[in-house]
């Protein structure tokens, strides 16, 4: 019994001094009691590679979806240069056509150039005559205008001139 009663007692003491040091060390590590308990910066630590995960499978989705726009973009820029050389070569080919056809017919494109320019310059008298008449009618309205503000600035003149009358009969 005398040993039994010894082994309880060593292990007590061993339990008090390993309890005794958990419990006033520094460093020491998160006491469980419950398996499935945490602690709070455990719990953190999880949040934040949660979070982290998200953000890498994001930035993921991002750059895929910045390759997808790059490799279109750049599709994009080789059929606009295609389309600016297929301009290039036709622009030259309707200069070429029109100097043959300039050379050919100079009778016929000097009356369609005569032609041309008479009814731009018919235009453009109509259009002269246009603004004549508009600025008539602004100048009427000019006109009309300065009559009511002579009329309004006499009122008025008139006005402060009773008003005056009016103040000195009282005064």
């Amino acid at each position: 019994m005398k040993i039994i009663l010894q082994c309880v007692m060593i292990i007590g003491m061993s339990a008090t001094a390993a309890l005794s040091v958990y419990f006033f060390h520094p460093e020491r590590p998160p006491l469980y009691f419950n398996p499935h308990q945490l602690a709070e910066g455990e719990v953190e630590v999880d949040k934040v590679i949660k979070m982290n995960m998200n953000l890498e499978s994001k930035l993921k989705i991002a750059n895929t979806a910045r390759e997808r726009a790059e490799s279109r973009c750049a599709l994009v820029v080789s059929e606009l240069e295609a389309q600016k050389n297929d301009l290039i070569m036709l622009s030259a080919k309707l200069q070429r056509a029109e100097e043959k056809q300039a050379n050919t017919s100079p009778c016929r494109s000097d009356a369609l150039q005569v032609h041309l320019l008479r009814k731009s310059l018919s235009q453009r008298d109509a259009q002269l005559k246009g603004l004549r008449d508009s600025l008539v009618k602004l100048k009427a309205d000019l006109v009309a205008v300065e009559q009511v503000w002579l009329l309004l600035v006499s009122c008025s003149m008139t006005v402060a001139n009773c008003r005056q009358m009016r103040l000195a009969v009282r005064g």
